[in-house]
């Protein structure tokens, strides 16, 4: 970017808290798309010219909503704007047919040219989500983008917003299992399915986005119940959480290859959180949102417990260079030195392709110089 002196980018927010303004000087608008807005980012870049959020879904090319003053709104930063090229409406997550009074937590719906045609060759899921003349449309004035005499598309985005008094939308998070990290969509369901599939004595599997204290970014934990076959090293003081035992963490640090190559470095989990039990709501189903809350107060040391490195005594460093690499790996992962081993891989460690950037960038600016590839083909320290 700095040799293009570049003026204007488009780019996730995470990609952006992995460089500084200093380092494109020349860029005078950053406009933040592909995942919701983080407090870090939106921090470092609001002295620019110009800081813009747009809500860009795939479906609803290329922005159907902007906000373009989020360096001086007064709203938090997942506030998306005010729609382009699209009309917005806010419908009941169950039932698309149902319109929600202003300032309701709803799901957004839009309508208009930018809409796309469908998913190629997935008939049932295109159905599922492009909807046509729904029910209150009869009571609406035909829309600008339509005639009378034509049927009204509209696309179920899944996402869940609110209407501020100003006309502005908030973002408040998906309707489904889907999530964004870093930028790329993830189900859930996917990636729990893979971990049943391929990591033997998994009887139970829940996948959540957690923010663990102390962390700017979102990071994916698997909560994970064993069959009995797997020992549990003794029981722990709180009702769900289970101490890991070594045969848990062979279990599955055998099998994290595997799931490397079953699905992309974004979709595997930094943290595998053993239980003695899934908790379930009122509905029999797992209860997700008393998942995210339980490593709100974990510490660093009981984090670290959860990655799949092993516990096993640590390799130190053993030259300077390895010393140098070892502090940059402590700093970027957010880990105790001497919880790094000079052996240790990367991935298990909890380290991603986002982290994987941030070490780059943080080596280049120590005066060490390596690529994202050649860290993930490297793997560890030494």
């Amino acid at each position: 970017m700095r040799q293009l002196d570049v003026t204007a980018a488009t780019l996730t927010p995470t990609v952006c808290s992995t460089f500084k303004p200093a380092d494109v000087p020349s860029l005078r608008l950053l406009i933040f798309g592909g995942e919701a807005g983080n407090q870090k980012a939106h921090d470092l870049w609001r002295g620019i010219p110009m800081l813009a959020n747009y809500y860009d879904p795939a479906e609803a090319t290329i922005y159907c909503v902007c906000n373009t003053e989020l360096s001086t709104s007064s709203h938090p930063v997942t506030n998306i704007g005010t729609p382009i090229g699209c009309r917005p409406w806010v419908v009941h997550p169950t039932d698309h047919h149902r319109l929600v009074p202003v300032g309701c937590v709803r799901e957004l719906v839009t309508e208009g040219p930018l809409i796309s045609q469908g998913y190629l060759n997935d008939l049932a899921k295109t159905n599922a989500v492009f909807v046509e003349d729904l029910a209150w449309t009869n009571t609406q004035r035909p829309s600008s983008f339509s005639s009378s005499s034509t049927r009204r598309r509209f696309y179920k985005t899944g996402d869940l917003v609110h209407y501020h008094a100003d006309g502005t939308l908030q973002y408040l998070g998906r309707k489904d299992s889907q999530v964004k990290v870093h930028g790329h969509r993830i189900e859930l369901g996917e990636v729990e399915t893979h971990i049943k599939s391929l990591i033997p004595n998994v009887s139970q599997v829940a996948v959540e986005l957690v923010q663990p204290p102390g962390r700017a970014d979102r990071t994916l934990a698997a909560f994970i119940c064993f069959s009995e076959t797997i020992s549990v090293a003794q029981e722990s003081s709180d009702e769900l959480l289970l101490p890991m035992a070594d045969s848990m963490r062979s279990t599955l640090a055998s099998h994290l290859e595997a799931l490397v190559h079953a699905m992309p470095a974004y979709m595997i989990p930094t943290l595998f959180v053993p239980l003695h039990h899934l908790p379930l709501n009122l509905s029999a189903k797992a209860d997700r949102s008393k998942l995210r809350r339980l490593l709100d107060h974990a510490s660093v040391e009981a984090l670290q417990t959860y990655r799949l490195a092993s516990e096993s005594p640590k390799q130190p460093p053993s030259s300077p260079l390895e010393s140098r690499l070892h502090t940059l790996w402590s700093q970027v992962l957010d880990l105790p030195t001497h919880a790094i081993g000079v052996t240790d891989p990367f991935v298990q460690l909890g380290g991603d392709s986002i982290t994987a950037i941030y070490l780059v960038s943080a080596a280049r600016e120590a005066g060490l110089a390596f690529s994202v590839a050649e860290l993930f083909q490297a793997q560890t320290i030494a």
